[in-house]
């Protein structure tokens, strides 16, 4: 006969678990509204556009979408206004070298490539980006 005040082991892990999923939802701030920066200023240059949350900090983004047409100098002209762009790193077949039509863009500075981010959707080289 078991005694009922015994709990299974594997419950009890699966129970502690989902405290602790249900404490980390609990326990993350809500996103921040995009918001206006005053007067940002770098290398002389205003860069007081729309901000994007960016929660972990990086300079690096994502870009995607890209048309085949696309190199270097139309992405550092493309963001332009969101800051120095300080690398262009694009993805290509290991084995062909053919581009797969996406890169990452490294930024001087986080909050550059968080301005960076809200371009998402605009047209660089005829295609919208992501």
């Amino acid at each position: 006969a078991s005694d009922e005040n015994t709990a299974d082991p594997a419950e009890e892990k699966e129970t502690k678990v989902a405290k602790v999923e249900e404490e980390k939802v609990e326990a993350e701030p809500e996103a921040e509204p995009e918001k206006k920066e005053e007067a940002a200023t770098q290398d002389g240059v205003d860069y007081s556009i729309t901000k994007a949350p960016n929660p972990e900090n990086s300079p690096r983004v994502f870009l995607g979408n890209c048309s085949y047409d696309i190199d270097d100098e139309a992405v550092v002209e493309f963001f332009r206004d969101c800051g120095k762009v300080d690398d262009v790193f694009w993805l290509t077949d290991k084995d062909t070298g053919k581009f797969y039509g996406t890169g990452f863009v490294t930024f001087c500075d986080a909050d550059s490539a968080a301005r960076a981010v809200s371009k998402n959707n605009q047209p660089i080289c005829g295609r919208n980006t992501r």
